[in-house]
């Protein structure tokens, strides 16, 4: 474990990412990849919160090893200052290509 990252030399996190990571961010915005509904988040403490899991994701977990007391906020419920202590931009659906995040008419 000595060579484990911790809070202290890791004072903040900034997540780029898509449903594996998303916390949140797509509750506020026209899509349809959204996950803040049940089952989604059945095992959540916080109960269904926009995470495309039952629980939490990986991001949640990596923050929680390295030593953050809360979670790591979604970009949508963030202001100011508090965006410098660290933030999660991942976005279900985000993928590169136009195509894959669009819902088939056929």
């Amino acid at each position: 474990m000595q060579h484990c990252a911790d809070s202290s030399q890791v004072p903040c996190l900034f997540i780029f990412g898509d449903s594996f990571s998303d916390s949140g961010n797509n509750n506020y915005i026209k899509t349809t990849a959204k996950a803040n509904y049940l089952p989604f988040g059945i095992d959540f403490p916080a109960g269904p919160t926009g995470r495309a899991t039952n629980g939490r994701t990986k991001v949640d977990i990596i923050g929680e090893l390295l030593g953050f007391k809360k979670f790591i906020p979604p970009f949508a419920n963030t202001t100011g200052y508090d965006i410098l202590k660290g933030v999660n931009y991942a976005s279900s659906s985000a993928e590169i290509r136009y195509e894959t995040g669009k819902k088939n008419s056929d």
